[in-house]
């Protein structure tokens, strides 16, 4: 889990329909369900709360709850979309694009400094051609 981000409840839900679509399941039923209760109550003593109804829980602690008890296990929050749309929101998008990487920038100039030198050999190279199908075209003149 070296990749994943931390827990943002909107892209989990957004992210992972199941979840919100769980969670919607369990806020919207009348009654008390056995699942609903199980739930409620693992929520009620993860967050030290005396939630009654799953409607009372929010988002977030939902996201928590769903991460702690089956999220790490399948590495939700390191999974590739989860990143993507992590990275992806606004506010992270805008501290993104201000962000300066050293080791990119000297990676590219490296990069761009040989790619230069390869160039200039190569103009080199097509130089010496050029001075030697002229002093061949000369010799050719002459006979």
């Amino acid at each position: 889990m070296s990749n994943s981000r931390p827990l943002d409840a909107d892209v989990y839900f957004n992210v992972y329909e199941d979840v919100a679509d769980f969670y919607r399941k369990l806020a919207h039923e009348g009654s008390l369900g056995e699942e609903e209760e199980a739930v409620l109550s693992a929520l009620n003593e993860q967050f030290g709360t005396s939630y009654e109804d799953i409607g009372d829980v929010s988002r977030q602690q939902f996201s928590e709850y769903h991460v702690e008890k089956h999220g790490k296990g399948e590495d939700r929050l390191g999974r590739g979309k989860y990143i993507k749309a992590y990275d992806n929101t606004p506010e992270r998008k805008a501290n993104k694009d201000d962000y300066f990487n050293a080791e990119q920038f000297d990676l590219l100039l490296n990069r761009l400094e040989a790619s230069k030198g390869r160039q200039q050999r190569q103009r080199s190279v097509e130089g010496r051609r050029d001075i030697f199908a002229q002093g061949l075209a000369g010799m050719m003149g002459n006979f």
